[in-house]
């Protein structure tokens, strides 16, 4: 009878934790149930507005599209507007200064099940009222250092046009208190062969990461909006679009999906693999990420997909690499010199079920946003195809979801400051790129965050 009452008392209690919100415990989409400890925070640093316009306009990808006339002109303009509030008004900044964070926090082993420390970034702009949340889901990374919770700690080591932590670094500036999760297999955890796309594991690190920090907050006394942003680029979006939807299905009363903003990113993973081998031009980079990963968590006999040995062997000594660009190097750009004909067939003709399988299970857009999505792609993207943002937008609108603006990237947004350095130097000669996957990055995060102040 003790036993019985006891067992009452207990699930009374939590029935009581649910409703009044006052406790850190739920059962998460993936089955676990977590009571959620406050986050480590370790304050790293500070990042100033300044700073930022000052790598701006040192950005490499800048100045390598443009002759010595035009980098003058370029350097001038940053000397005029460094201060002007027409500069800070097109950023967006609402503040002069954040504070970052490393971050660690108890998550799940992506393999075994086991609790590990993960680890991540938080930015925490100075406010003396609430603040919203936006979790920014990073892209593929490099290299093992360029982890989010390891940013340096000077603006001017980072180019705000390519690399995601500068892109965190404006949208804290902007008035967002921004956690980015470094995922399994990098920072804190990187020991562990990285699950990259695997959508079980990343909806798991950054769901953690979230509820954690934010407990976290209210222990440094750092008040926030029950608003929460979703944001992410590249293998980030399919990260971001992971995550919003374990978040939506978490059911918490005291936050609010407000909005999710993914650009670039592979949603449907089974068609993607399909239009990269119907075109033969795959990614070096990615196409080992990718093979590596899902070699290693579904047990994958590479042997029958691989053209050669040696392929073989470059992909599972990857993880051994603090720099993925080496070993990739060494991979074909085709698929067609990758991989065997009969696997490429087998892929395109739905003839290998048990690999369509583990492909359609970490697709990422098969559910109905509650909140307003923003979709971005570059329409020439070459690594990851446009198509993906067809599909997920048409499968949202169709499902259900009250509003999906899709936007394709152009460089328009970069007249207004290249404007500047045309006045200051009239003969000098800017010739942008055709936009592309990598050098979207920054005009995603320019449009999604003008699109998220609209709501």
């Amino acid at each position: 009878m003790n036993i019985k009452n006891n067992i009452y008392q207990i699930n009374k209690f939590i029935l009581i934790c649910f409703l009044l919100m006052g406790c850190s415990y739920y059962p998460n989409e993936i089955g676990i149930e977590r009571d959620y400890e406050p986050a480590d925070l370790d304050q790293i640093g500070s990042y100033k507005t300044d700073e930022f316009i000052s790598s701006f306009f040192n950005s490499p990808f800048l100045l390598s599209n443009m002759d010595e006339e035009a980098q003058t002109g370029l350097t001038l303009a940053s000397v005029m507007i460094s201060d002007n509030t027409g500069l800070n008004r097109l950023f967006k900044f609402k503040t002069k200064t954040v504070t970052g964070y490393n971050v660690e926090y108890n998550t799940t082993h992506p393999y075994d099940g086991g609790s590990i420390t993960a680890s991540g970034l938080l930015l925490v702009p100075p406010s003396s009222q609430p603040l919203p949340l936006l979790i920014y889901h990073r892209a593929s990374l490099l290299t093992k250092e360029s982890a989010p919770s390891l940013i340096p700690g000077n603006m001017l080591a980072m180019d705000p046009v390519t690399d995601d932590r500068a892109t965190m670094i404006m949208l804290a500036l902007q008035g967002y208190i921004v956690l980015a999760p470094d995922y399994t297999g990098y920072g804190s955890s990187d020991d562990i062969r990285h699950p990259y796309l695997y959508k079980k594991s990343v909806t798991q690190v950054s769901l953690d990461m979230f509820f954690s920090v934010t407990e976290a907050l209210k222990d440094i006394g750092v008040s926030f909006k029950k608003d929460v942003f979703v944001m992410g680029y590249s293998q980030g979006a399919h990260g971001a679009m992971a995550f919003a939807q374990g978040f939506q299905n978490s059911n918490r009363n005291d936050f609010s999906l407000k909005a999710l903003a993914a650009g670039g990113g592979p949603y449907d993973v089974l068609e993607t693999i399909k239009e990269l081998f119907d075109q033969d031009d795959i990614n070096q980079i990615t196409t080992l990420l990718f093979t590596q990963s899902y070699s290693y968590i579904y047990n994958w006999d590479l042997s029958t997909m691989l053209k050669r040995d040696s392929y073989e062997e470059i992909i599972e000594s990857a993880f051994d690499y603090e720099d993925i660009t080496e070993p990739a190097y060494n991979l074909p750009k085709k698929a067609s010199l990758l991989f065997q004909s009969q696997f490429i067939e087998d892929i395109q003709r739905g003839n290998n079920p048990s690999i369509q399988k583990n492909l359609e299970e970490n697709s990422v857009y098969k559910w109905s946003p509650s909140a307003p999505v923003f979709l971005f792609h570059a329409r020439n993207d070459s690594i990851v195809p446009y198509r993906n943002m067809q599909i997920a937008s048409s499968h949202f609108s169709r499902n259900g979801s009250s509003s999906v603006t899709t936007k394709d990237c152009n460089f328009k947004r970069f007249n207004s400051f290249l404007r500047t350095v045309r006045m200051l130097e009239r003969n000098a000669d800017i010739s942008m790129l055709e936009p592309d996957h990598i050098n979207c990055i920054f005009i995603f995060a320019l449009e999604a965050s003008d699109y998220m102040d609209t709501l």
